[in-house]
C-alpha cells in the first residue's frame, strides 16, 4: 500500500486522537464507526486502481481486529502492511478499546517479534 496506506493510517490515528475528547465509551464507539464509514465513502469516491482500493479495504478491516488477531495473522500469513501501518493500527485499536500502556507495550513487543525484529518496535506508548 506504501504511500496510500501510510496516509490513511496516519489520518485515522489523527482523527481518533482529536475527536471525542471527554466523550463516553458508547459515544466514542459510535463516532469511531461514523469516521470509518466516512473514510470508506471517501475511498470509494477516489479514482484508484482496483489493487489500491483492495489494499485500503483490507486496512480498514485490520482496524476492526484485536491486537492478538493482527499478530496471529502476521505469524500465519506474513506481513500484509508496512511496520508503520501496523503501528498506527495498534494505536487506533488501543485507543478505541482503552488498552493500558503496559498492555500496549506487550502488544508492540509481540508485533516486533512477529515482524522478525529482535528488539521492540520503535514507538513509545
Amino acid at each position: 500500500m506504501n504511500g496510500l496506506g501510510e496516509m490513511m493510517s496516519a489520518a485515522v490515528v489523527w482523527r481518533w486522537q482529536t475527536a471525542g475528547a471527554g466523550a463516553g465509551v458508547g459515544a466514542e464507539t459510535g463516532a469511531a464507526g461514523a469516521r470509518l464509514a466516512a473514510l470508506r465513502h471517501c475511498l470509494a469516491a477516489l479514482q484508484l486502481p482496483h489493487a489500491g482500493l483492495h489494499a485500503a479495504h483490507a486496512y480498514l478491516h485490520l482496524l476492526a481486529c484485536t491486537p492478538e488477531e493482527i499478530i496471529t495473522s502476521i505469524r500465519e500469513r506474513g506481513p500484509q502492511f508496512s511496520e508503520l501501518e501496523y503501528l498506527n493500527a495498534l494505536k487506533v485499536i488501543g485507543a478505541r478499546r482503552g488498552v493500558s500502556a503496559a498492555d500496549m507495550r506487550a502488544h508492540l513487543a509481540r508485533l516486533a517479534a512477529a515482524l522478525g525484529h529482535a528488539g521492540h518496535v520503535g514507538v513509545t506508548v
